[in-house]
C-alpha cells in the first residue's frame, strides 16, 4: 500500500505498573479524539453460482491508484472497531489519528504481486481461465500470450478503520492491527484481438480483519480487493464480455467508431453456399480473375477485392478503403463504378463494399484452412492499375493460428509473390476456391519480401464482419 506517515502520537513504551493500568488507560484513551470513519455499505456478496463456462482466457495486468494524494483513507478511532478483538485498541494514541494516501495514479500491484495473487485465486475459484498464474515457474510468456482479454483495475476509493493492539499489562504497542477496509474499484477489459478497451465495470469490496496481526493491514486490504474481484466475477455483463459476447461478432460487432461503419447491432449477413470447384485452376482461371476487381481510392491509391455475392457485394481490406465512405471499383471487363463501404473492421483489416449492379459471379468460399505445401494462387492488381488480374503461384508455407505476435487472429502464410496493390485480393486453392484475403508481406531482416506473403483466412474475414455462409450456424 502507499500510505504516508500517520499523525499518531508518540507511542508509550515505558513500563506501567499494573495498579495504575486502569487509570492510565482511561486517561490516555480520552486523549484520542479520532472518530470512526464512515464506511459505505458494500454490495451484497454474489449468491453462490455455478462455475462459469465458455469464457475466454484472461490475463491480469495491474492495479493502479485513482486516489488523490493527501486523501485520508483510514482512521484509528478512539471507540475501537466493532467486530475486532484487539486488546487496548489504539490505547497509546493522542489527538486525531489517521492514515493519508501519498502519490498520484501509480501502479500498486502487478500480476505477480499481492493483489495479483488475490485476483488469480478469486477468479480461478470461480472457474475463469486466468493465464497469469503467479505460482507458475516456467512457460509464463506462452501462457500470457494465450489470453484473449486483459484485465486491469483502478482503486478509486478506500475507507478504513483500524485498531493497533497494545499489551494488556504495560500498555506498549505491539505492532499488530485489526480493522476493516472498503474499496471502490473500476475494472477495465481490453480485447487483445481488437487492440482496444471494450468495457468497464465497477464493484466494491469490504473485509473485516477481526484478529490483530502484524500483517493485519495488508490482510484487510487484500481481502477487500478480493471481495471486489468476487463481485466482478458474479457480474453477468463481465462474464459476457470475456466470453466473446461483446466481441467482433456480437452486439458491438467490433466495428470502428466511424459513422461509415455499420452499427454494432447489424444483422448477420448471409452469403450463398456455392459448391466448391473441382476443376483445375487453369480451366477456371478466366471465371476467377473476372470476379477479382481493382479498388481505387483517392487520386492515386489502389488495392484489390473480389465478389462474394451476386448482388454487388465485394470483399477487400480495411487498409485499402480506410475511412472512405465511397470508393471506385474496376472490373477486368473495363466496367468501373462507385462502391459504398457498408461494413469494415479495422483490426482484422477487412471491409465489405457494394456496387449498384446485380448478376455478378461470386467465387466459392473454402472455409477450411489449407494444408501446408498445398498449391495456391494469388489474384489482384499489383503495383500498377494496368496490371489488373495478375496471377502468381506458390504453396502454403504455414498456418499461423495466433498471427505473427501470438496475440492476433490467424493468418495463412504462402510464398506466392505479393506486391503493393494486391491487398484485398484473392488467395485461391488449386481449383479456384477462395481461401483468404491478401493482406501483407512479412519483413525479413527489416526488408519486405514477396516470398513471405500473408493472407486472412476467409472464415476469419467473414467472422469479423458478422457474415456467414448460408446453412452455417450464426456467429456465437
Amino acid at each position: 500500500m502507499v500510505f504516508g506517515e500517520s499523525n499518531r502520537a508518540r507511542r508509550i513504551a515505558t513500563f506501567v505498573p499494573s495498579a495504575c493500568l486502569l487509570a492510565a488507560c482511561a486517561a490516555l484513551t480520552a486523549c484520542n479524539t479520532t472518530p470512526t470513519m464512515d464506511i459505505p455499505v458494500a454490495q451484497d456478496a454474489p449468491a453462490d453460482f455455478i462455475r462459469v463456462e465458455g469464457t475466454k482466457p484472461i490475463a491480469f495486468e495491474r492495479v493502479v491508484s485513482g486516489i488523490r494524494s493527501g486523501t485520508v483513507v483510514a482512521h484509528y478511532p478512539a471507540d475501537g472497531v466493532p467486530g475486532t478483538s484487539a486488546s487496548l485498541c489504539n490505547y497509546g494514541y493522542t489527538g486525531e489519528v489517521t492514515e493519508t494516501w501519498i502519490g498520484a495514479s501509480q501502479q500498486l500491484s502487478g500480476w505477480r504481486d499481492d493483489l495479483g495473487i488475490a485476483f488469480f485465486d478469486t477468479m480461478t475459484g470461480r472457474g475463469f481461465d486466468v493465464t497469469t498464474d503467479p505460482g507458475k515457474l516456467f512457460n509464463v510468456p506462452d501462457e500470457i500470450d494465450r489470453a484473449q482479454y486483459l484485465i486491469a483495475a483502478r482503486i478509486d476509493e478506500m475507507r478504513g478503520n483500524f485498531c493497533e493492539e497494545h499489551h494488556w499489562w504495560d500498555g506498549r504497542p505491539l505492532g499488530k492491527y485489526a480493522g476493516e477496509v472498503y474499496l471502490d474499484v473500476t475494472w477495465s477489459v481490453y480485447d487483445v484481438v481488437q487492440q482496444r478497451e471494450i468495457a468497464q465495470f465497477t464493484s466494491n469490496g469490504y473485509f473485516l480483519k477481526s484478529k490483530a496481526s502484524t500483517t493485519g493491514f495488508m490482510e484487510a486490504w487484500r481481502g477487500a480487493f478480493a471481495a471486489s474481484a468476487d463481485r466482478l466475477a458474479g457480474d453477468a455483463d463481465f462474464v459476457a464480455a470475456v466470453s466473446g459476447k461483446l466481441g467482433p461478432t456480437a452486439q458491438t460487432a467490433g466495428l470502428p467508431e466511424s459513422g461509415s461503419a455499420v452499427p454494432g447491432s447489424a444483422p448477420v449477413f448471409v452469403l450463398p453456399n456455392l459448391p466448391l470447384s473441382q476443376r483445375p485452376f487453369h480451366e477456371v482461371s478466366d471465371a476467377v480473375t473476372g470476379s477479382v476487381v481493382t479498388v481505387v481510392v483517392g487520386a492515386g491509391g489502389h488495392g484489390s477485392g473480389f465478389v462474394v455475392r451476386e448482388d454487388g457485394h465485394i470483399l477487400t481490406n480495411y487498409h485499402v478503403v480506410g475511412e472512405a465512405e465511397t470508393v471506385r471499383v474496376r472490373f477486368p471487363s473495363g466496367l468501373e463504378m462507385a462502391a459504398d463501404v457498408v461494413r469494415r473492421h479495422k483490426v482484422r483489416d477487412v471491409a465489405l463494399l457494394r456496387v449498384p449492379v446485380s448478376g455478378l459471379k461470386p467465387l466459392p468460399l473454402h472455409l477450411a484452412y489449407p494444408k501446408v505445401a498445398a498449391p495456391v494462387f494469388v489474384i489482384g492488381t499489383p503495383a500498377q492499375r494496368v496490371l489488373e488480374a495478375t496471377v502468381t503461384r506458390g504453396i502454403v508455407s504455414s498456418i499461423r493460428p495466433k498471427g505473427l505476435t501470438g496475440r492476433e487472429p490467424p493468418l495463412i502464410q504462402a510464398d506466392a509473390a505479393v506486391h503493393g496493390g494486391n491487398s484485398g485480393g484473392a488467395l485461391v486453392d488449386e481449383n479456384g476456391n477462395i481461401l483468404g484475403v491478401t493482406v501483407a508481406v512479412a519483413n525479413a531482416g527489416g526488408q519486405a519480401t514477396d516470398s513471405l506473403s500473408l493472407f486472412i483466412p476467409i472464415a476469419s474475414a467473414l467472422e469479423y464482419l458478422n457474415m456467414i455462409v448460408d446453412g452455417s450456424p450464426p456467429p456465437s
